[in-house]
């Protein structure tokens, strides 16, 4: 794939969302202390509700797939309470949602766009190495046309464009109004819930399940603001909190080094996670997918930042100074970037003044001249960010072997000349010697969008134990429970991971409905 500057910013942010991004917020958990995820054991001791409510479903988080779980509980005339951690719905669908995946949607069919259905599902196969659930995609595949058309009868509004979401494979991405889910999804939804009664409750986070003697969910405890506890006593519980993105030691197990983990959105604490493991569910983790970039910590954490550390000219080296990947698998999914850096005890961008300054000839935000931000970084000597005049005085910022980091700089220029990779294969459009100096390294931090998966679910959204064994009157949906992916979240199909939100949501309550309220 040929790819300018300007057209690797749009492939670069292909993850479902991160081109609506405007910042991003450091929320890194302290190396060993205790997350505020879970409630403590003093907590569980001593929880004596302020008030007790009663409902047919509780639905733990009022984000994207909550609100769907919520409308479609509303319209089967349930009595349904939704516990919402922040201080108002929408969740993470409000920053980083720009439209949702569909096939054969009326939109779809009125545009006269059409997908083949096997193409995806042997893609999604394919890339996943055959561990995903082909059953569960085909069963997705079948509602998602419908689930648009669903949407739009809620008052959700889109702008009417379909397509591959800039270089995906297929055409099956639906834009909202305005390219945002907080303009074309949210407040639609939002007004549903309360046109159908949906008693929302917000600034309340959900933080321990109640079951009964047999082992059934019957409710959660969830402490409000104030700091009071609230019992919800219900005939079925729907976890929706988003995943746990915001919880470093959670995301460390991935393959991150907790103490270089920043998030994007800080109410995804994991307490979904949390709670279905204290119910013996299934832990997905070691298999489930994320969705963030490398940033520099001493730079304003935002797109720019993002998408300079995405760059596919500049290269990474390991605390050996080798060079460990080809840079460029960055312009087909941002995400397969992440891995190679697990294999390695520690990792470092090199680049030099060229490189610098022709990103901020076009990689500039509301953040200011990136060259002036990365300086200023220098200059507060902070440790995120080394400038030097030489190669071999660069290696001093991290204690790398001098001699190491000038042999790699003069392998690597070599081949740059040559226009060949002889190690990786990186295209040679992205071969960049290092020669002008001052020359950069920095150590770069991880900023977690989302993490999708964790809790262990079979095809009706329950909540399962080993051997698909579902845990009785408990549901994940959205982030916590998706069973879409391994490993790497595939963004050649754009949209399923909200797509699923949506499906999920429904299906949970449908299923719900249908075993213990009906």
């Amino acid at each position: 794939m040929s790819l300018d500057r300007r057209s690797f910013i749009k492939s670069a942010i292909v993850t479902g969302g991160l081109a609506a991004m405007a910042g991003l917020t450091a929320c890194a958990a302290e190396p060993g202390k205790e997350s505020d995820a879970q409630p403590s054991t003093t907590e569980q001791t001593v929880i004596e509700p302020s008030e007790t409510k009663e409902c047919d479903i509780c639905v733990v988080g009022a984000g994207l797939s909550g609100l769907s779980a919520c409308v479609q509980a509303g319209e089967l005339g349930l009595n349904v309470i939704a516990l919402e951690s922040g201080d108002d719905v929408g969740g993470g669908a409000r920053m980083g949602v720009e439209g949702t995946f569909g096939l054969n949607s009326e939109m779809m069919k009125t545009a006269g766009v059409e997908v083949d259905s096997l193409a995806i599902l042997n893609d999604e196969l394919s890339q996943a190495q055959q561990r995903s659930d082909a059953l569960l995609w085909r069963e997705f595949f079948n509602v998602a046309g419908e689930n648009i058309n669903w949407l739009v009868k809620q008052g959700v509004e889109f702008n009417g464009t379909i397509d591959n979401y800039h270089s995906g494979k297929f055409n099956t991405f639906h834009w909202y109004k305005d390219g945002k889910a907080a303009a074309g999804y949210v407040p639609a939804m939002s007004a549903r819930t309360k046109e159908l009664g949906v008693d929302v409750i917000v600034n309340t986070t959900a933080k321990k399940l109640i079951a009964d003697e047999n082992g059934k969910v019957t409710g959660v405890y969830a402490q409000q603001k104030n700091g009071d506890w609230l019992q919800v006593n219900a005939k079925a519980v729907i976890l929706a909190s988003g995943g746990f993105g915001s919880n470093a030691e959670l995301v460390s197990r991935i393959g991150y080094d907790q103490d270089r983990l920043g998030c994007m959105f800080e109410n995804a604490q994991g307490h979904g996670y949390l709670m279905a493991m204290e119910m013996g569910a299934v832990d997905t983790i070691p298999g489930c997918c994320d969705q963030n970039a490398p940033m520099l910590a001493g730079v304003p954490q935002g797109q720019t930042n993002m998408l300079f550390c995405l760059e596919p000219e500049i290269p990474w080296i390991n605390e050996n100074c080798e060079r460990f990947y080809a840079e460029d698998i960055v312009v087909t999914n941002m995400s397969y970037s992440n891995p190679p850096k697990w294999n390695q005890k520690d990792y470092f961008m090199i680049w030099d003044t060229k490189m610098l300054e022709g990103y901020s000839s076009w990689g500039v935000d509301s953040t200011g001249d990136f060259t002036s931000l990365v300086e200023a970084a220098v200059e507060n000597d902070d440790g995120s960010v080394y400038r030097c005049d030489t190669i071999r005085e660069l290696a001093e910022g991290y204690n790398l072997d001098a001699d190491a980091l000038e042999k790699f700089v003069e392998d690597y220029n070599r081949m740059c000349a040559e226009g060949t990779d002889e190690l990786f294969g990186k295209s040679a459009e992205y071969m960049q010697p290092i020669e002008n100096g001052p020359f950069y390294i920095a150590r770069p931090i991880w900023v977690v969008f989302c993490v999708v998966g964790g809790i262990g679910t079979n095809h009706n959204a329950q909540v399962v134990r080993d051997r698909f064994e579902p845990v009785d009157g408990l549901y994940a949906i959205g982030n916590d429970g998706c069973m879409l992916y391994r490993n790497i979240y595939t963004i050649d199909t754009p949209g399923t991971c909200s797509g699923w939100g949506i499906a999920s949501g429904r299906k949970a309550v449908n299923h719900a409905f249908e075993t213990y309220v009906k």
